[in-house]
This record gives C-alpha cells, structure tokens and sequence, in this order.
C-alpha cells in the first residue's frame, strides 16, 4: 500500500511540474536632438507557455559638445558661453528626455547649465576640425539614467500578451543659448539614446507523457505486490 501511494504522489508531482524560462527582447534609438520615436518590442506569445512576469529596464541618455574653429588670421582669446542675458531675461541651455510607457515615466533626465569655457586659439591652421592649434571642443553636458520595474502576481499583464507589439515613447528637447564669438565656425552637438528591454517569465507545464509514464510505473507497482 505505502508502494501504491508514493507512486501516486511521484505522478501528481510530475503532472504539475513546469519549467520556469524566460524571454529577452530589446529596442533602441541614437541619435540627435529633438526627439519623438517608438521604442517597440514584441507582446509574448502564449504559445510559449503561461506569462508570469515581465521585466522592463529604461535607459536614456543624453549629451552636448560646444565646437568651434578660428577661421581668421588672428588668434582668438575669448569666452563661451552656455547662455546669454537680453534684457533682465537670461536664457540658458536646457533640456529633457524621458522614456515612457501607457504615460507612465520610466526614465528621464533633465539639464540646465550655465558655464563659461575659455578659448584661447591660434591663427586658423589650415584644417576645419575643431581641434588643433585654431579648433576648441567642449563637453558641456552628459546626462543618464536607467530604472527597472517589475510585473508579477496580481498585476494586470494582459497589454504585454498577444501577436503585436508593446510601445514605449521615447521623447526628449534640447535648447541651446549660447554666447561664443562670431569669427569662426561653430556648432552644437546635441545627441540622444534611448534604450528599453523587457524580459518574460513564464512557465511551461510538462508534456502529458511524463504523466503516463507515472501511470505505467504505477501498474507496474501494482503486479508486484
């Protein structure tokens, strides 16, 4: 009898076992300011198995370099600047950039910098590359951050399930006011990345075999008695 039970027990254990696994997908963006795109991944497919959990990691990422190139025949020692006052009103370079999901913040960054950077450049010498003896270039602003956010038991997960995609907003602006002389070349690198990347958990139940097997091993228990 106690042979007869512990059979009976190893197919229901083997009946309801499953298999936890997982599922990685990824969606990314670089590029410049201003920015409006869709970060898209896929929905899981329930063919997998049965979702249990859904893992979303936001990145952003944003970056700003002052460049400029002594043109002329003089040297050049002057000031740039990331802002400028007109008036009682001082104007500054700014942004933000944020990843979102339904209207919901993930990630975000916003900046604000007044800085004064000195250049002080030779005579053009020859080559527009914003280096050398006549060129200057300037990181002013370097900005990141990254969340994780977790969906499990008792949580909603019905958007992140079918045949099409789950879409996150990736939007962000940049405003530049800057003072820097007008003899030369200048511009302004404003660049942006965007990063999101879910994972799935989900189980997937054994196949009925493995419940037949425990069946055979039962009779099987049963003409030895």
């Amino acid at each position: 009898m106690r042979k007869t039970l512990l059979a009976v027990l190893g197919i229901c254990v083997l009946a309801g076992a499953a298999n936890a696994d997982f599922v990685t997908y990824t969606d990314s963006f670089d590029g410049y300011f201003n920015v409006d795109e869709t970060l898209s991944v896929a929905q899981f497919d329930t063919s997998l198995g049965t979702l249990d959990s859904v893992q979303i990691t936001a990145t952003v990422g944003a970056n700003g370099t002052i460049n400029f190139e002594n043109n002329t025949d003089n040297p050049v020692y002057r000031t740039i600047s990331t802002y400028f006052t007109m008036g009682e009103e001082t104007y500054t370079t700014n942004g933000d950039l944020g990843i979102s999901l339904d209207g919901s913040s993930l990630a975000d960054v916003a900046w604000e910098v007044l800085e004064d950077y000195q250049m002080d450049l030779t005579a053009y010498d020859g080559i527009t590359d914003f280096a050398g003896t006549s060129g200057f270039s300037q990181e002013y602003m370097d900005e990141s951050d990254s969340q994780t956010v977790a969906f499990g038991a008792g949580d909603d997960l019905s958007m992140f399930i079918g045949g099409g995609t789950v879409d996150f907003s990736l939007v962000g602006n940049a405003n530049s006011a800057l003072s820097m002389p007008g003899n030369g070349v200048s511009n302004v690198s404003t660049e942006s990345s965007g990063c999101v990347t879910v994972v799935y958990g989900y189980t997937v139940p054994e196949p009925a075999t493995v419940a037949l097997l425990g069946l055979g091993g039962l009779a099987l228990l049963r003409r030895k008695k």
